[in-house]
């Protein structure tokens, strides 16, 4: 049950993050507004390299999204889905570059890679790219479990 929660506040939650503002922009040499954005941020770069903004957000926005819409699919089904859908969803996770984005805006913010200011939406976002990577554990988890569940249970007689 925490697993749906956890996972249906990031699908509801994760687009107004990738709105919130990450950081201000005080003249650094990459971003050219003030207020940093995932959306803003995906789209400067898709101006300077279309091929490079593509990619990082499909990896970074699209991926994660789908990998959440997925999960929550699992969890509200019947255990016959979710066999099916598991490896895509592990796939997709893989591809998911969410936390990675995480860790470059990090590392660009606190390096002195121009004049940046961290916002809350930097924080926000953090925690449920996080929040996220635990619901998917959950829900590995309580899949595991059923599993193992229904594999000790004696198998119905065949008829013959």
């Amino acid at each position: 049950m925490l697993a749906k929660l956890i996972n249906l506040a990031v699908l509801g939650l994760m687009p107004l993050a990738w709105l919130s503002p990450l950081a201000q922009n005080d003249g650094g040499w990459f971003f050219s507004t003030t207020e940093i954005t995932v959306f803003s941020g995906v789209a400067q770069l898709y101006q300077r390299e279309p091929a490079l903004g593509v990619i990082v957000g499909l990896f970074a926005v699209v991926a994660p999204y789908l990998k959440s819409l997925l999960l929550v699919y699992v969890q509200f089904s019947d255990a016959a889905p979710a066999r099916i859908l598991m490896p895509v969803i592990e796939f997709l996770a893989r591809l998911s570059m969410a936390d990675v984005f995480l860790l470059a805006f990090y590392i660009a913010a606190y390096s002195g890679v121009g004049e940046m200011t961290t916002r809350w939406g930097l924080y926000f976002f953090t925690s449920l790219v996080v929040a996220s990577i635990i619901a998917s554990w959950l829900t590995q988890l309580r899949l595991r479990r059923q599993a193992s569940r229904n594999q000790g249970r004696p198998s119905a007689p065949q008829g013959g």
